[in-house]
C-alpha cells in the first residue's frame, strides 16, 4: 500500500513519518498537528483524512473510490465529522440543527482554502455541545473508518476538551482523532498527553512566493512580508494587503515609545492607529496585523542578541538603537511571552487601542525587574 501526500520540501520530514506509520499500521488513533497560523495544518488534516477513509488497494488517497468522491470542499460535504469553533447567539446554539448548519457553513470555505487563517470566527469557541454531537456519531455501530477533525482545538472551553478526553483516553476501533493548533500551550495538559503529536515547519521564502504566485498575488518584497509572516503561507496572502506596511509602522512606533521617556505622548500614535482601522477591511485586520508585526520584530531584536542577520532589514537601525537586545535573551523572550497573553484580549469587548496600551505599560512596568534600562531618545517618526 502506497500512502501520497503533497506537501512543500521543507515538510517533506513530516510526509516520511506519516507515510511510514501508515504503512506499518502504527498510526495513532489521536493525532495533534502543531505549527503557526496558515503554514497548512489544516492542509495536511484534510489529507491524512482523505487517506484514512479512502478504500483503494494500490494508492491512497487515490481520488477515485466512493469516499474520495464523497468530498465536496464547496458543499463542506465529506465522509469525516468535525469540531469546529462556533459563534452566535447562546440560546440558539443549544440546538442541535443550528449547531450543524453553522458548522457545515464554517466547514466549507476551510475545504475550500485550508490555509486561510480566517475560515472560522474569530470569537467563537469549540462548544461541549458540539463535541457531544460527534460522540455520539461515533457511538452508532459503523464499520467505516471515521476521522474527526477538530482544527484549532485551542479554542476549546474547558468542559469540551473533558468531554472529549474520555473518548481520547480510549478511542473507538477505527476512529481517528486528529486536531491543529497554533497555541499547544492552550489545551489542557491532560489532552496534550492523549496524543501523538507532529509539527509543522515555516515554509521558506521560495515556498511563499510559490504559494502567493499560484494565488495571482504579486508583492514587492517578499522576503519581508515572509518576515512578517513568519514564514506562514496563509498569513502571508492575508498580508499582501496595503494595511500591512502600516501596521509594521505602528508596531515599531509602539516598541519606540516603551523604550523612550515615560512622559512621551502617545497620542500620535493611537489617532494613526485608529486611521489605519478606518482604512482597513475589517475592524480585526490591523490589531492582528499589528500584532503580527510585533512578533516579527521582537524575533529580529532576538536575532540581534544571537548574531543573526534581521529580516526586517529596513527597521535594523532603529531595532538596534533600542535597549532591549542589550540587555539578553530573556528581555526578549518575557516581551513575546507578554505579546502571547495580550494577544487572546484582541476581539473582545475591550477597545484594541487600549489593549496595546496596556502591553506597552506592562512591558515598562516589568523593566525594573528584568533590568531594562529604558532609552531616553524620542522615537523617529
Amino acid at each position: 500500500m502506497e500512502y501520497r501526500f503533497e506537501l512543500p520540501p521543507s515538510q517533506q520530514r513530516v510526509a516520511e513519518r506519516l507515510k511510514t506509520a501508515l504503512e506499518s499500521g502504527g498510526f495513532p488513533q489521536a493525532l495533534l498537528i502543531t505549527g503557526g497560523a496558515g503554514v497548512g495544518k489544516r492542509a495536511l488534516a484534510m489529507q491524512l483524512a482523505r487517506a484514512l477513509t479512502c478504500v483503494d488497494d494500490e494508492v491512497r488517497p487515490c481520488g477515485k473510490c466512493p469516499y474520495c468522491r464523497a468530498v465536496r470542499p464547496e458543499k463542506g460535504e465529506s465522509p469525516w465529522l468535525w469540531v469546529v469553533p462556533l459563534a452566535g447567539d447562546a440560546e440558539k446554539l443549544e440546538k442541535e440543527e443550528v449547531r450543524l448548519e453553522l458548522t457545515q457553513k464554517a466547514v466549507a470555505p476551510s475545504m475550500v482554502d485550508p490555509w486561510d487563517v480566517e475560515a472560522f470566527p474569530s470569537k467563537g469557541t469549540v462548544r461541549v455541545e458540539s463535541v457531544r454531537d460527534v460522540l455520539r456519531e461515533l457511538g452508532r455501530k459503523d464499520v467505516r473508518t471515521r476521522v474527526v477533525l477538530v482544527p484549532e482545538a485551542d479554542r476549546m472551553a474547558a468542559s469540551s476538551a473533558n468531554a472529549l478526553l474520555k473518548t481520547l483516553e480510549e478511542v473507538p476501533e477505527n476512529c481517528y482523532f486528529v486536531l491543529t493548533t497554533s497555541h499547544a500551550a492552550d489545551l489542557l495538559p491532560t489532552v496534550l498527553s492523549r496524543c501523538a503529536k507532529i509539527h509543522l515547519p515555516d515554509a521558506t521564502v521560495a515556498e511563499v512566493g510559490e504559494f502567493l504566485e499560484r494565488r495571482r498575488i504579486s508583492v514587492e518584497r517578499l522576503d519581508q512580508l515572509w518576515a512578517l509572516a513568519g514564514g506562514s503561507p496563509g498569513q502571508a496572502a492575508l498580508m499582501s494587503r496595503e494595511s500591512v506596511a502600516s501596521a509594521r509602522s505602528l508596531a515599531m512606533g509602539l516598541l519606540e515609545w516603551t523604550a523612550a521617556d515615560t512622559s512621551l505622548d502617545l497620542a500620535g500614535w493611537w489617532s494613526d492607529f485608529s486611521a489605519a482601522r478606518k482604512k482597513s477591511e475589517t475592524d480585526e485586520e490591523t490589531p492582528r496585523f499589528v500584532v503580527s508585526a510585533l512578533a516579527s520584530l521582537l524575533d529580529d531584536l532576538m536575532r540581534i542578541v544571537s548574531g543573526l542577520p534581521v529580516r526586517n532589514s529596513e527597521y535594523e537601525e532603529r531595532l538596534r538603537a533600542l535597549p532591549f537586545a542589550r540587555r539578553g535573551a530573556d528581555v526578549v523572550r518575557h516581551m513575546h511571552s507578554e505579546l502571547l497573553k495580550m494577544e487572546r484580549h484582541l476581539g473582545h469587548s475591550v477597545a484594541p487601542e487600549r489593549v496595546f496600551l496596556a502591553l506597552a505599560l506592562k512591558w515598562r512596568n516589568d523593566s525594573p525587574r528584568l533590568d531594562l534600562s529604558l532609552a531616553s531618545e524620542e522615537p523617529r517618526k
